[in-house]
């Protein structure tokens, strides 16, 4: 989530460094004999490599969190904190997108200072929030 808030602060130096931790979390497990998903440690690397910019780091937060959606889901328990499952229906050319953040308002990493309220929470995770099993299919097909 510290990547996603830089994202959303427009802030590529800050979203590097929050992403070198994960890489650094991905290659622990990875040493621990608990292998990561290429997909997800390739995205790390790309949001913490110093050539990427906002866009491409954008892309690639996507991706972590297409692949951290349902792990979360799963395993909420997991969580040391209150997370928010928010959807923004106009990121990527609206084709839409999904992220996780620290429990709050609405802090679009996607578009950042130009969009950042734009997106709809969708369930809420950890610190004693109910797990939501199907997350909010009907916000994402115009319903409450």
């Amino acid at each position: 989530t510290a990547v996603g808030a830089a994202l959303a602060d427009d802030d590529d130096s800050a979203a590097r460094a929050g992403a070198a931790t994960l890489v650094q979390a991905i290659t622990d497990l990875t040493k621990a004999g608990r292998p990561f998903d290429p997909l997800i440690a390739d995205a790390a690397v790309t949001l913490a490599a110093e050539t990427s910019g906002l866009a491409a780091q954008r892309a690639a937060f996507e991706t972590v969190n297409l692949a951290l959606l349902p792990l979360v889901t799963l395993h909420p328990e997991a969580l040391g904190a209150a997370v928010d499952q928010v959807y923004c229906p106009m990121a990527f050319d609206g084709r839409g997108a999904p992220w996780l953040q620290r429990a709050g308002e609405v802090a679009n990493p996607y578009f950042g200072a130009g969009m950042l309220g734009c997106g709809a929470k969708e369930a809420s995770f950890g610190a004693d929030q109910p797990r939501s099993a199907t997350p909010a299919a009907t916000t994402r097909d115009g319903g409450e």
